[in-house]
């Protein structure tokens, strides 16, 4: 995926790239984090990109279930605020806790 597939903005910049674990989630799904936003890339026979600046964000929790925290995985929940409440969400994700913490950083 380039810069120029997410659509990345002059002076943003990709900070991370999160891939899920194949045994919870099927399809292609990729989540990147930059300097400004969330970007979610959805591809299985189509492709879908959705992005939310973390200004958007108007809560986040992250959640591990008993065989997630065995398998060291979990997923990121976060409201958008906007015309009406959305969530997004990244699913099953290595180290949700840290991830969770990094973009509450970048929400300040």
């Amino acid at each position: 995926m380039t810069n120029e597939d997410l659509g990345l903005k002059k002076g943003e910049k990709l900070l991370k790239t999160l891939i899920p674990s194949k045994m919870k989630v099927l399809g292609g799904e990729k989540y990147y984090l930059t300097n400004k936003r969330v970007i979610i890339e959805k591809k299985l026979l189509g492709k879908k990109v959705t992005s939310c600046s973390y200004d958007k964000i108007k809560h986040i929790e992250a959640k591990q279930s008993l065989s997630e925290r065995v398998m060291k995985i979990g997923n990121v929940e976060m409201n958008i605020s906007g015309s009406e409440t959305t969530r997004m969400t990244l699913k099953a994700i290595k180290e949700p806790f840290s991830i969770k913490n990094f973009i509450e950083s970048k929400m300040k």
